[in-house]
């Protein structure tokens, strides 16, 4: 018959893992250029993260001092409004009445008494027909 053996399974996951727990040579750092650079580029970033916190700190107080501004317009732009409103309706009302005074008045009124007129009017009627010498004589007695 066949021996059988106990395994006990503590000890195959120490078998396992045992390697693991192997020492391996320590590998040695050399400080070399590459390593310079990066500490460069550390402090050369954290350089720029600090001017753009400060950038930023001064962006949002400019963001607040325009927003305040902005209602400080509106508010100012309501009230111009509210105001014009009264006048806007005085105009109109100066208007229709400026309409009704144009309509009562007429005609302008002819500082020549309406002699222009007159003569207007005989003018425009002889240019339409010829006259003989003894009508412009007659004509121009009657000027007198």
């Amino acid at each position: 018959m066949l021996k059988t053996y106990r395994i006990i399974p503590v000890v195959f996951i120490l078998f396992l893992f045992g390697f693991t727990l192997i020492t391996v040579s320590p590998v040695i750092a050399e400080d070399s250029g590459e390593v310079a650079e990066l500490n460069a580029r550390i402090v050369e970033s954290q350089s720029q993260v600090a001017t753009l916190s400060g950038q930023h700190v001064e962006l949002q107080s400019q963001v607040a001092t325009l927003t305040t501004t902005n209602a400080q317009l509106q508010e100012q732009l309501r009230a111009a409004s509210a105001a014009a409103e009264p006048l806007n309706a005085r105009i109109a009302e100066l208007e229709a009445e400026n309409a009704t005074l144009r309509e009562q008045q007429g005609a302008p009124a002819d500082p020549s008494g309406g002699e222009v007129a007159e003569l207007n009017a005989k003018i425009s009627q002889l240019e339409g027909k010829p006259m003989s010498s003894w009508e412009c004589a007659w004509k121009r007695r009657e000027m007198r």
